[in-house]
């Protein structure tokens, strides 16, 4: 399937924004960082490619390279997706770059091709018109250079408006110097007072620092203060607690010792009873005769053994408990001397306490619970001498008792063996016992040691209460004259709070004027960089038009060169059709000849063929040169017509424009004002920035 050419200029024109239509919808389909920006680079590249051609694809391959390296962390993570995006663009702005010029050869080639018939008929048309276009075009270029004069004239007058303008500004300069000399003074003025009343701030902050130290110091110095006397409360709660503590251990072992008590009571009636019993066997032991106990059954003596052994054990066994109760008695009396003496300490310690603390005020409380104690050992103590008294009536006759046993151990001698084991039992159990008195020893030597620790500690304590009242005293009286000299300082601060409420009344004020100045120089910057953008731009088109008017000149000085040429290719082109005519009429003469001359012979016949030939192919090739000839004319004819045209464009556009020779000496001007400015701005800007710093320090003190 062929195309035709119209059809080939139709794809290639409409292929690139094909494709570009199908890369946005994609990346419309997918969102993401680089797809907006890679919509633009398609939108613009290729407008770009069709109008700079080779540039503007390079242009538009270092806009994708760019964005590849602006956003090389989302193009990490989609390696694939972003490299067919950037490719498809690439592939988009290569299509419209060759597109372009495949459109350019299309169209060249349908306007150099045709037939030959069309070439001849037309080249006589095309010859008168290229005449009137250059008649045309000779008469344009003269108005044009009227035109051209009389623009010269406006900018000669443009020129002199400019220097006008300049010495204006120059004026206008000379004034804004000389307000900001003034404001450079007033602001000079200003820091100078601002140094002086900063210097007294400074004395005075460090005066206030030294003063806050000190208050801090006492502050902390009366936090130990109470935390010490917090400790000494609570040592005193914890005294109190222990005091509870023996008192009840004292009421558990009051009770225990009348239970100990009741129960020597009770073993007392036993061992009497037992000795009644001793008595009764005694004396029928006596009043019965020899014989009869010679008589006795073994049985009975056996019972009596049994008897005997039973009343030993039993005895045995109340001894044992007694001597227990003794000691665990004694043991007791001890504790409770040891008692006396701790609380004794204790009253003592209470009484050397200083009359300063004042959370211990319950004397009579400690009075009455002393009077409590004092009459409950009392009563220990009596109960103690009745049971010391009982037990040594208990041991007297326990002596008896053993004389009167004697006797019968004499008799019972069989007995011995499992008397001794019960005595090895025993003093098994004396040793534990022992042991445990050695032990409740030790621990009430622990104990008396750790009342020493406690007296000593007490001491230091109420040393160290006594320091810390001379001490209180003493800081109290400190405070009252920090309390003054905070009050003064107060006064002080507020003065200079005052004055720094002023100094920023004064600092906003400046600061407008500074924003206002700032505001009219950022808005006449701001002209003067449209200004200079509008030189730019005509300077750059006043050097393309002279560089187009140089090649125009070139052409219109080759222009006669062209007409001449011209003359010669129509006269060729004359001569060639004159010599045309002429082969065709002796071409005609020829046949005619030949039609009256059949009779001649093949070889003149031949010769004569030869002949014309050999003239038709000259006049051929005479008439391909001259055609060729013809083609290179209207090529440079037509491209002449572009430049022409194009140069026209430019000056439409230059008369609505207007360059200006004094623009280098303004922009030296403004770049100048520019300076000044930003060293202006600089000092205001450090000046407020050391201004805000001192605020910032006294408004922190």
């Amino acid at each position: 399937m062929t195309l035709t050419r119209e059809k080939q200029l139709f794809l290639w024109c409409v292929l690139a924004p094909l494709l570009a239509l199908l890369t946005i919808s994609i990346l419309l389909v997918r969102p993401g960082p680089l797809n907006p920006y890679v919509a633009l680079t398609m939108v613009l590249g290729i407008p770009a490619c069709w109008y700079l051609k080779k540039w503007g694809f390079v242009i538009g391959f270092l806009a994708v390279s760019v964005l590849l390296f602006t956003f090389s962390s989302s193009w990490a993570q989609e390696k694939i997706w972003y490299s067919v995006v950037m490719a498809s663009t690439l592939l988009t702005l290569g299509i419209a770059y060759f597109s372009l010029e495949e459109a350019e050869n299309l169209v060249q080639e349908n306007l150099l091709q045709g037939s030959a018939e069309d070439v001849e008929k037309k080249e006589k048309e095309d010859l008168r018109i290229i005449q009137t276009q250059h008649q045309s075009e000779i008469s344009h270029f003269q108005t044009k250079i009227d035109a051209l004069s009389k623009e010269l004239e406006s900018y000669r007058t443009q020129c002199s408006d400019l220097k006008s303008l300049l010495d204006k500004t120059k004026s206008q300069e000379v004034d804004a110097q000389q307000e900001i000399a003034h404001l450079s003074q007033q602001i000079e003025s200003f820091r100078l007072d601002l140094e002086t009343k900063n210097l007294r701030d400074e004395h005075l902050l460090e005066e206030l620092l030294e003063k806050r130290k000190e208050v801090l110091e006492l502050r902390d110095q009366i936090h130990e203060k109470d935390v010490d006397l917090e400790t000494l409360n609570r040592e005193i709660v914890v005294l109190k607690n222990e005091l509870y503590e023996i008192q009840a251990e004292l009421d558990s072992k009051a009770t225990k010792d009348e239970r100990i008590f009741e129960e020597l009571l009770e073993n007392r009636k036993e061992v009497l009873h037992l000795r009644d019993l001793l008595d009764e066997a005694n004396e029928e032991l006596k009043n019965r005769p020899v014989e009869i106990r010679n008589s006795v059954d073994e049985s009975a003596l056996e019972d009596l053994k049994k008897l005997h052994e039973t009343n030993l054990d039993v005895y045995r066994k109340n001894i044992e408990t007694l001597e227990e109760q003794l000691k665990s008695s004694q043991d007791e009396a001890l504790e409770l001397s040891k008692l006396k003496q701790e609380i004794n300490q204790l009253e003592e310690a209470y009484k050397q306490r200083p009359t300063e603390i004042k959370y211990v005020q319950d004397e009579t409380a400690l009075a009455s619970l002393r009077e409590e104690y004092q009459e409950r050992i009392l009563a220990y103590e009596d109960n103690i001498e009745t049971l010391s008294h009982e037990l040594k009536a208990s041991k007297e006759k326990s002596q008896h008792l053993e004389a009167a046993m004697e006797a019968a151990r004499a008799e019972i001698h069989v007995f011995r063996h499992e008397i001794k084991r019960y005595q090895q039992d025993y003093d098994l159990l004396k040793n534990e016992k022992t042991l445990q008195s050695q032990q409740l020893e030790h621990a009430l030597n622990q104990l008396s040691d750790e009342n020493l620790r406690k007296q000593q500690m007490q001491q230091e304590l109420q040393a160290q209460v006594q320091a810390l009242s001379k001490n209180m005293s003493e800081k109290e009286l400190e405070l009252q004259g920090l309390q003054v000299l905070m009050s003064k300082k107060e006064q002080d601060l507020f003065n200079l709070q005052f004055r720094l409420d002023s100094a920023h009344e004064d600092i906003q004020k400046l600061q407008v004027q500074i924003a206002d100045h700032e505001n009219k120089q950022m808005h006449d910057q701001h002209v003067k960089n449209e200004w200079i953008e509008k030189i730019d731009l005509l300077i750059n088109e006043k050097e393309k038009l002279e560089l187009r008017l140089h090649q125009l000149s070139l052409e219109v000085e080759r222009l006669p060169v062209m007409n001449e040429e011209k003359n010669k290719a129509e006269k060729a082109f004359q001569e060639i059709s004159a010599e045309l005519q002429q082969t065709q009429q002796i071409l005609n003469q020829v046949l005619e000849d030949q039609q009256k001359t059949k009779a001649l012979s093949s070889s003149e016949e031949s010769s004569l063929r030869r002949r014309a030939e050999g003239m038709y192919l000259q006049l051929r090739e005479q008439f391909n040169e001259k055609s060729a000839v013809l083609d290179e004319t209207r090529r440079q004819l037509f491209h002449t017509q572009e430049a022409l045209l194009q140069l026209q464009n430019t000056l439409r556009e230059q008369e609505q424009f207007s360059t200006h020779p004094a623009v280098h000496e303004l922009i030296q001007h403004i770049l100048k004002m520019q300076k000044s400015y930003s060293l202006l701005k600089k000092q205001y800007e450090s000046e407020i920035g050391d201004l805000h710093e001192i605020v910032s320090l006294l408004s922190q003190s």
